[in-house]
């Protein structure tokens, strides 16, 4: 079988293209007039990349030298002209401890910061996004056997880069923390809000993230300024990001929260960013599938599954016997 090489192939350019554009453009420089974005010491652990490396080295021919070169550091998503040490995770420090606020920063980690599960054939059961060995989806099923575990690299439709992963990483803050009663759980006494207050950075977002999805005719907020499901527009609860008492893999609520992408997730263009991701129900993410939020197809088909029923998305709601 033929080598395949990382870097040097039509998907990865083409995705690096989209992050070059998605940076220059002026969404990149709202981003970047708000945030730090000085490297921190946060990246993926060389030994990890080597151990990687060594399972999968006869199946690609990238150096290990090379892979380590796209090995980047995590930015500062603190507020621009900040007091203090950078911070790649800040959101992490804002709340009080106990079992409900471990939940919510840890389904705020897996959600933005690493690569969803997977089942260790050639995809890492979760990593970092930022991890080095990616794969496209061709590529990942010419060197897949089912009869070795790789555990070698990530998606590239998963992946990201540390400036794009900023912008998410801001804008999934935004929508945390504008949950309605979060900030019942938020440490009163918080250096890291007061820079974010300080700076206006959440509001002046806020701002930005609501006009984005007006122009867009969607809501990513409802009249009282809190998160709603931008498919549903049902009020996002607490209790649908961090139910302590339910394992929401196996007892699953319609309402549980999920990240949802805008464009959805692809090996050409770089979708885990600013302006791309937003608040979905479990319910809401079922019924936009794999289309876009900004595109009508979704709700044509809606409004064809309802005709039959003499209904339609856009008669009031009414009931089924």
């Amino acid at each position: 079988m033929t080598k395949i090489n990382l870097y040097n192939n039509s998907h990865f350019t083409t995705f690096i293209k989209s992050v070059n554009s998605f940076e220059k453009s002026e969404k990149g420089n709202h981003y970047k007039k708000l945030l730090c974005l000085k490297e921190t010491s946060g990246s993926v652990q060389e030994k990890t990349i080597e151990n990687a490396y060594d399972r999968v080295k006869h199946k690609i021919t990238n150096s290990l030298e090379e892979i380590l070169e796209h090995n980047k550091k995590k930015i500062c998503v603190l507020p621009k002209n900040h007091k203090g040490k950078c911070d790649c995770d800040p959101f992490s420090k804002i709340f009080l401890k106990n079992s409900i606020t471990d939940k919510i920063k840890k389904k705020f980690r897996l959600s933005i910061l690493t690569s969803p599960g997977a089942d260790d054939y050639i995809i890492k059961n979760r990593a970092s996004r930022l991890f080095p060995i990616v794969f496209s989806s061709a590529d990942e099923k010419r060197i897949r056997d089912k009869k070795f575990k790789l555990k070698a690299g990530i998606s590239l439709k998963e992946f990201t880069t540390p400036f794009c992963l900023a912008t998410a990483y801001l804008d999934w803050m935004v929508y945390m923390l504008n949950v309605n009663n979060i900030e019942k759980y938020l440490l009163k006494k918080s250096k890291i809000l007061e820079a974010y207050n300080e700076a206006k950075t959440l509001q002046i977002h806020k701002r930005y993230l609501n006009n984005y999805f007006e122009s867009k005719n969607r809501k990513n907020f409802n009249s009282k300024g809190k998160t709603i499901c931008s498919v549903t527009r049902e009020q996002i609860e607490i209790k649908d990001i961090s139910d302590p008492d339910r394992d929401n893999r196996i007892d699953i609520n319609n309402n549980d929260v999920q990240m949802g992408h805008l464009i959805s997730r692809s090996n050409n263009e770089v979708t885990i960013r600013g302006l791309n991701l937003s608040i979905m129900s479990r319910e809401g993410n079922r019924i936009i599938g794999e289309y876009s939020l900004f595109d009508n197809e979704w709700i044509k088909i809606l409004d064809k599954i309802l005709s039959p029923y003499n209904l339609s998305v856009k008669k009031k709601k009414q009931k089924i016997d």
